[in-house]
């Protein structure tokens, strides 16, 4: 984890040479080729921290404390014109929009630039949802984060070096829709992803210069993400590539939904073409009306009914097609409008839709509701109906400073309905009434309340939560055995993500400015080489070769499988330090009898952290990795974990319970690793590719609140 320090000394120096522009113009100088780098210990707050200090209510600002200072990477390049008055930084915690008005910003600010911003004087404002720095300004007569004005923004930025690599982290459609804080403002990689869109599709309108929604999917989810594309970039008139490829994004949000902005399709949608549809785990019934023709809906099995008045289901739209319904000009003076779907035998459902409005009348606000039956048999009248309609998110109706064709995601659980299901949508208007709704993408899934990987642990705590991720992630589990190993670290452990260097916690020394980014061999540091430098043996000294390193030593569970070759615990280190540590447990340490070249120590414990026996203690910025592997193998093999007490030094940590599973001095010292050190942008990436081949997760990567809703009340 980056460590972030009030230096008060430095602070008071960046606010003379940035505010007054007294001293060093080459350190805010983007076009210096020159540039020094922003210097250790400049940033006082990460970009996590800063955004937690909003509410997350638009409409609403927050002042933030004197002497913040926030460090982070550019991810935004706004020279093809999809991004504009826009600057999206990251760090290793998450990313921030900045509202600058100015256009162009890449001259100033370039992709891969390190930048800094003294964000005292500004405020965090919200957008849908979407936390800004910006200045105090209003909109509508409300509090909001207004755009710094060009000519002062040198008084609040400053600019740093450049790096060729932009960091990204690996991520599925359903990840960043299930988990979506945990992406906003950051860039991701997205695999095998495809266009849902007719194809010919153009990125946005070209010719009426309009900003379009897109739609997009990876199989892993069964409602789209959006891709939204503006009329004035350069690319808004080129058609969207067909089939497989990847994308690369960044991750925004309106109002609860996930939206991704590319910077330009030429480096951002790479290697298009399989032209394979992709399978959505759990789908029993899926309609999104691209293959439909335009006009009155009649599909077999299907119902389109006005109960009252003549206002009928059409299918309408040019590229993305949708269902709609409308009273405008139907001479109707009470307008209930049915749209039927097949029923559907299976049971554990879950409904997900999108919805969208146009033409919005003021005050008319009861539009849509979504019914459910068990015992319908073609007659409306004759059966009984439940109403979900709260359950559902839908438009805001009836209110004219609401934005048309926004749409709304709906995810309504319909477990509790057993088999033999009939999901209604049912339009209520009139001629003057005459609000437009429209109906899309429409997934009925048989996983009902397990929806997602980690669907079913939701709503849980304790021990009870410990349990239900145990089953999660030992159901799918795959032993790849431990030969595979070596394979699958040429992906999940590539320290530049060139297939070149492994990347070991035992030998790295991480960059003081920017601890969780690779940058380069530091001052004594040793790297090494994928494949060439993997070996069986210890050798005679560091930087001699890399091993597998089991984190839980094998003979804790006496070498028995799966734990033997589950990756999840067992990384790539150098050979010496490996056999150094041996079968200690990890700890802090007292008094070191040995210290690596990146500070790894092993050595007597500390007294206060409740063990004096020996504990081999890795650099500071890699102790929450560790922490979850331990967390992970006491979820994943909680079933058996309480019999390991007895082999080699297991007994130093283990309780022999299944539930709790560490002694106390060991299980407050994970968490407060864990605490301390939160994830980065490597475990992301490592529990993605193992993933792939294990089919499995640490769910700690992905969820790091279940550590302390397991364990916060159970440790000592």
């Amino acid at each position: 984890m980056k460590q972030f320090f009030t230096n008060r000394i430095l602070i008071s120096l960046l606010f003379s040479v940035v505010l007054f522009g007294c001293v060093d113009t080459k350190y805010n100088d983007p076009e210096n080729k020159e540039i020094s780098p922003i210097p250790e210990g400049t940033a006082t707050i990460s970009i996590a921290e800063l955004k937690a200090l909003h509410s997350g209510r638009d409409n609403d600002t927050t002042s933030i404390p004197d002497n913040s200072i926030i460090v982070g990477q550019v991810i935004s390049d706004d020279e093809p014109g999809n991004i504009y008055k826009e600057l999206y930084l990251q760090d290793e915690t998450g990313g921030i929009l900045i509202r600058l008005d100015k256009a162009p910003l890449y001259t100033s600010y370039k992709l891969g630039q390190e930048v800094g911003v003294i964000c005292d004087q500004l405020v965090l404002g919200s957008y849908g949802g979407n936390v800004q720095l910006g200045i105090p300004s209003l909109y509508n007569g409300t509090p909001a984060a207004g755009r710094v004005p060009g000519p002062l923004m040198d008084q609040y930025l400053f600019t740093g070096t450049i790096d060729d690599s932009v960091r990204t982290i690996t991520a599925t459609i359903n990840e960043i829709q299930t988990n979506l804080n945990n992406y906003i403002g950051r860039r991701v990689k997205i695999n095998y992803v495809a266009s849902t869109d007719r194809p010919g599709t153009t990125y946005a309108d070209a010719v009426n210069e309009t900003t379009q929604n897109r739609y997009f999917n990876d199989g892993t989810s069964s409602s789209d993400i959006v891709m939204r594309n503006s009329g004035y970039s350069d690319f808004a008139g080129e058609e969207i590539p067909e089939g497989y490829g990847t994308m690369y994004a960044i991750v925004s949000t309106f109002n609860g939904s996930a939206q991704l902005y590319i910077n330009n399709p030429v480096t951002d949608m790479v290697d298009f073409g399989d032209v394979e549809t992709p399978p959505i785990e759990g789908v029993v019934f899926q309609e999104n009306f691209d293959d439909r023709d335009e006009g009155e809906i009649d599909f077999e099995n299907w119902g389109n009914s006005p109960e009252q008045g003549t206002v009928k289901w059409k299918v309408e739209g040019t590229g993305n097609k949708y269902a709609m319904a409308n009273a405008y000009q139907s001479g109707d003076a009470t307008s209930e409008s049915w749209m039927i779907l097949p029923t559907i035998p299976e049971s554990n459902l879950t409904l997900q839709f999108r919805a969208a409005a146009g033409f919005f009348v003021e005050g008319h606000t009861d539009v849509i509701r979504i019914k459910v039956s068990k015992n319908y048999n073609g007659n409306i009248s004759g059966a009984t109906w439940e109403d979900l309609t709260d359950q559902a998110t839908l438009p805001v109706f009836g209110d004219l400073d609401e934005k048309w064709w926004q749409w709304t995601e709906s995810n309504i659980n319909l477990a509790s309905f057993g088999s033999d299901v009939t999901i209604a949508f049912v339009y209520l208007g009139s001629n003057t009434n005459s609000t437009k709704v429209e109906i899309d993408n429409i997934v009925v899934t048989n996983n009902g309340e397990n929806s997602g990987y980690y669907g079913r642990a939701f709503n849980k705590s304790g021990y009870e939560l410990k349990s239900t991720l145990s089953e999660i992630i030992s159901e799918d589990y795959k032993d790849i055995g431990y030969a595979a190993l070596w394979t699958l670290y040429q992906t999940s452990d590539d320290k530049y993500q060139k297939k070149e260097i492994i990347w070991d916690m035992y030998s790295d020394i991480p960059d003081p400015e920017n601890p969780t980014i690779p940058d380069g061999v530091q001052p004594g540091e040793y790297e090494y080489r994928i494949i060439y430098d993997q070996c069986g043996n210890s050798g005679s000294g560091e930087g001699y070769c890399y091993n597998r390193e089991h984190v839980v030593p094998q003979s804790w569970f006496d070498k028995r499988a799966p734990m033997v070759s589950d990756a999840h615990h067992i990384i790539p280190t150098d050979a010496y330090v490996n056999t150094m540590r041996s079968n200690h447990p990890h700890g802090m340490v007292a008094n070191a009898s040995w210290t690596s070249v990146n500070n790894s120590k092993l050595g007597s414990g500390t007294a206060a952290s409740g063990y004096t026996g020996t504990v081999f203690e890795p650099n500071d910025e890699y102790k929450g990795d560790f922490a979850r592997m331990y967390l992970y193998m006491a979820t994943r093999y909680e079933d058996q974990i309480g019999t390991w007490v007895n082999y080699g030094q297991a007994g130093t940590v283990l309780d022999g319970s299944s539930d709790k599973v560490y002694k106390d001095w060991f299980l407050n010292l994970m968490i407060e690793w864990h605490n301390n050190d939160p994830v980065s942008f490597k475990e992301l990436d490592r529990n993605e590719q193992i993933f792939l081949q294990q089919k499995n997760r640490n769910p700690f990567i992905d969820h790091p609140e279940f550590v302390n809703m397991i364990w916060r009340d159970n440790a000592q």
